[in-house]
């Protein structure tokens, strides 16, 4: 093993991985939302898939992640729910009122 200096081969270090996802459309449709108006939301088209089909799942986990990420960058957080029609309902998500224990 030889030491080095991370200093001296940061030029030559291979970022891992890929970009994150970036959608203008949903941060556009997202920064749009009124948190001053209850249920305030949207159907997301782009994202609606098949109920029956076996990968609904893990379509739901790749939208509901992309949604995460888009409202990241706008600055709040969502919720996403499903239609049975496999169509994402995306609304702000709102605070949870915390629960007083005996």
């Amino acid at each position: 093993m030889a030491k080095i200096n991370l200093s001296d081969i940061q030029s030559r270090l291979i970022k891992r991985g890929r970009q994150h996802f970036t959608d203008e459309a949903l941060e556009a449709e997202i920064a749009e939302l009124d948190p001053a108006v209850e249920g305030d939301g949207f159907i997301y088209e782009v994202a609606t898939g098949e109920i029956d089909s076996e990968d609904f799942p893990s379509h739901k986990n790749l939208w509901r992640g992309r949604v995460a990420r888009c409202a990241e960058t706008v600055g709040v957080t969502c919720s996403v729910q499903w239609t049975d029609l496999g169509e994402m309902v995306v609304t702000l998500q709102t605070a949870k009122k915390k629960r007083n224990r005996k």
